[in-house]
């Protein structure tokens, strides 16, 4: 039954990279405990959300994060992150992998952001994206563009924006990469609660949507839970943060398969 979910899992990955990606999967425990928003949220500590929040690092960081899919170790995930924030731009380099030796993506790319008057922040990315199927007598492989923003207008208010493949760039098989499209908002209130709410439009899906929580519950930790919709899956987190290093934690419940994700992710920042 697990080889048939893996191949069964393959099979309609490769045949709707048309209308789907797989390597670009937030793997942001933060975000995940949160419904999978991320667009507007006022941290990206481990590099799979919206770029123009490196521009808020302040120190040199590392980043790394790993979520398990449908409980099978082949449906996996690993990212690492790394910023190192200058005077005039700061600069991250990132990596993904997803799967196993049968089938397997691999996304490498750099990125660029920058903070403007303390309210608007821009970050672009340019990553490398190959992908690696029973059925490719070669890896084929695509540039892909990525665009974020956020403006932050009054205190703690925060409007996102993020593009992925907006450039509609085909791996060099030709198969599109699906171009993706988030829109959120985010508001912190009295300093320990954040709601945020998002939209997704990935071409020729659905609209989508998730709305997501956070309360500090002690000076140090935090909870997390959220929702997303079409599908429907609910989410839980939790975070610890002390000095110059954090974890973080999430699972989420998928109602259509009746199974769950689970991420947990780990950051540490020099000098902080």
């Amino acid at each position: 039954m697990k080889l048939k979910l893996i191949f069964c899992f393959i099979f309609c990955t490769w045949h709707t990279l048309l209308t789907a990606h797989t390597i670009v999967q937030n793997t942001d425990p933060i975000s995940l405990g949160m419904g999978g928003t991320f667009v507007s949220l006022p941290d990206n500590s481990y590099g799979c959300g919206n770029q123009a929040l490196f521009s808020k690092i302040n120190t040199i960081s590392i980043a790394t994060s790993y979520q398990n899919s449908f409980l099978t170790k082949e449906l996996s995930t690993g990212n690492f992150s790394i910023v190192f924030p200058t005077k005039f731009i700061h600069v991250g380099l990132h990596t993904k992998f997803f799967g196993f030796s049968n089938y397997n993506e691999w996304n490498t790319g750099i990125s660029f952001s920058k903070m403007f008057a303390k309210k608007i922040m821009i970050g672009i990315e340019i990553d490398f994206l190959s992908v690696d199927a029973p059925i490719n007598e070669k890896r084929p492989f695509a540039i892909i563009p990525q665009m974020g923003f956020l403006f932050n207008p009054y205190k703690n208010l925060f409007i996102g924006f993020h593009a992925y493949n907006f450039s509609f760039s085909k791996l060099n098989n030709n198969l599109l990469v699906a171009p993706s499209f988030n829109f959120g908002i985010s508001n912190k209130f009295n300093k320990k609660f954040i709601l945020a709410g998002q939209i997704n439009k990935t071409i020729k899906e659905k609209i989508s949507g998730n709305i997501g929580l956070e309360y500090v519950l002690q000076k140090h930790f935090f909870v997390r839970t959220g929702i997303g919709f079409f599908p429907i899956i609910n989410t839980f987190g939790t975070g610890f943060e002390w000095d110059n290093f954090k974890i973080d934690l999430a699972i989420q419940y998928h109602y259509q398969l009746a199974t769950i994700n689970s991420s947990i992710g780990i950051k540490y920042s020099f000098g902080k």
